[in-house]
């Protein structure tokens, strides 16, 4: 059987565990908080990332995921973020603290960067595939999505 052409991975709780969820109305609400929601993330170590106004609010990457990240880069797929969350930026900043190796330069670099279709918002799975097979021409029997039911 082929490697897929796609690979699409949702966030919260596919690629990183969160406590609580990454909401606008949770994160960067505790004192001192930055007005703009994605600069309130801060690294504890390579997995560990958390709410810097409120330590209560934390992320954690799933140990295998940067691995699994370049093997799917190294078979030569396509990697897309499909998650339905209302901030796009405060995911786009958690991967890019959470790092892969990427495999056409052995060098370490955010998994953001290394995204191709960056499909998060508030809406369905239907709505991220269908833009990502519009611009991809992929058939769908082509793209894997590694996802929770929503």
């Amino acid at each position: 059987m082929p490697f897929p052409k796609l690979v699409a991975f949702e966030t919260s709780d596919v690629l990183f565990a969160t406590s609580p969820s990454l909401r606008d109305s949770v994160w960067g609400k505790g004192t001192g908080a930055s007005n703009v929601i994605a600069d309130n993330v801060e690294r504890i170590d390579w997995r560990l990332l958390r709410d810097k106004s409120n330590h209560q609010n934390t992320t954690e990457l799933y140990e295998d995921t940067s691995k699994i990240i370049s093997d799917v880069l190294k078979n030569g797929a396509e990697l897309a973020i499909v998650s339905r969350n209302d901030n796009k930026k405060l995911c786009d900043r958690i991967l890019y603290y959470y790092h892969t190796t990427d495999p056409k330069t052995q060098q370490e670099k955010p998994i953001i960067s290394l995204v191709k279709y960056d499909e998060v918002s508030n809406e369905s799975k239907t709505n991220h595939f269908e833009r990502i097979h519009g611009w991809t021409k992929f058939a769908y029997k082509d793209m894997v999505g590694l996802s929770l039911i929503q």
